[in-house]
């Protein structure tokens, strides 16, 4: 976890966008049902220019060195099963 938060911030900082004042910052936000949650703060210094294109880089780049550092995002898993007799949908009785 401590690794993963460090990269967070290298990729901020990696940016010439993003102000080292206050300093890029990441956190772990809370235990989600399917891994860690984990969000990365920082400021930037054109927000006039729009932000969808620095977090996307910034995005981009965390999945990369994710990569390379071995840290895997865990995706949710869901087991489906079939019951014998509700395959149908549970059919209604005569009379119903």
């Amino acid at each position: 976890m401590d690794r993963a938060l460090t990269v967070l911030v290298e990729c901020a900082r990696s940016q010439p966008r993003v102000q080292t004042e206050p300093a890029p910052a990441a956190f772990i936000a809370g235990l989600g049902a399917d891994g860690v949650d984990v969000e990365l703060g920082f400021w930037i210094l054109d927000p006039e220019e729009g932000t969808l294109a620095i977090r996307s880089e910034i995005t981009r780049l965390v999945l990369r060195r994710f990569a390379e550092a071995g840290i895997e995002i865990p995706f949710p898993q869901r087991d489906v099963r079939i019951v014998a007799g509700a395959a149908a949908g549970g059919a209604l009785a005569k009379g119903s």
